[in-house]
C-alpha cells in the first residue's frame, strides 16, 4: 500500500503530488523503535552498574572495614580506630565496634597488670615454700640428732646403773 497527497499549483497549472509506501514508514519507525530500545536498553544498564557500585561503596566497604576491625582485635592489637560519620546501619556497626574496642582496652590492660601481679606473688610463695622446706629439712636432722643423743645417753644411763 501507498499514501499519496496531490496538489493542483494553479499558476502553472501543474498538479503536484508525492507518495510514499506504508511498508517504508514501518521498515524506518522499526529501525527507530530499535535504536530506542537499545538507547533505553543501554542507560537501564549504566544505571544498574552505577546502582550496584554505589550499594557496594556505601553497604559492603563499611562491612568489609568492620571485618579488618575485627581480626585486627581478634590478634590482639586493640590500637585500632573506627572513624565513621554515617548513621546507617553499617555505620552503626562501626561505632559499636569502636565501644567494644574502647571498653576492652582497659579490662584487658587489668588483666595483663593482675596476671603479672600474680606472676610475682607466685614467684614470692615459691622462695618462701623453699625456705620452708629447707628449714624443715633442718628442723628434722635435728631432731634426729636430739633422738640419737637422747639414744645414747639411755645407752649410758642403762649401763651405769
Amino acid at each position: 500500500p501507498k499514501i499519496s497527497y496531490v496538489k493542483l499549483y494553479q499558476p502553472w497549472g501543474w498538479i503536484v503530488g508525492s507518495g510514499i509506501y506504508v511498508d517504508d514508514v514501518y521498515q524506518q519507525m522499526a529501525v527507530i523503535r530499535w535504536a530506542v530500545v537499545g538507547g533505553d536498553a543501554i542507560f537501564v544498564v549504566f544505571n544498574l552498574v552505577l546502582t550496584i557500585v554505589a550499594v557496594r561503596m556505601m553497604i559492603t566497604g563499611p562491612i568489609h572495614e568492620a571485618i579488618g576491625i575485627a581480626d585486627c582485635v581478634a590478634q590482639g592489637d586493640l590500637n585500632v580506630s573506627v572513624m565513621s560519620r554515617s548513621h546507617d546501619e553499617a555505620g552503626k556497626l562501626l561505632q559499636a565496634m569502636d565501644k567494644i574496642v574502647e571498653r576492652i582496652t582497659p579490662i584487658l590492660r587489668n588483666i595483663s597488670t593482675s596476671s603479672k601481679q600474680m606472676g610475682q606473688s607466685s614467684l614470692q610463695i615459691a622462695e618462701i615454700s623453699r625456705g620452708i622446706a629447707e628449714s624443715s629439712g633442718s628442723q628434722q636432722e635435728r631432731a634426729r640428732q636430739v633422738a640419737a643423743a637422747a639414744g645414747e645417753l639411755r645407752t649410758t644411763a642403762e649401763s651405769v646403773r
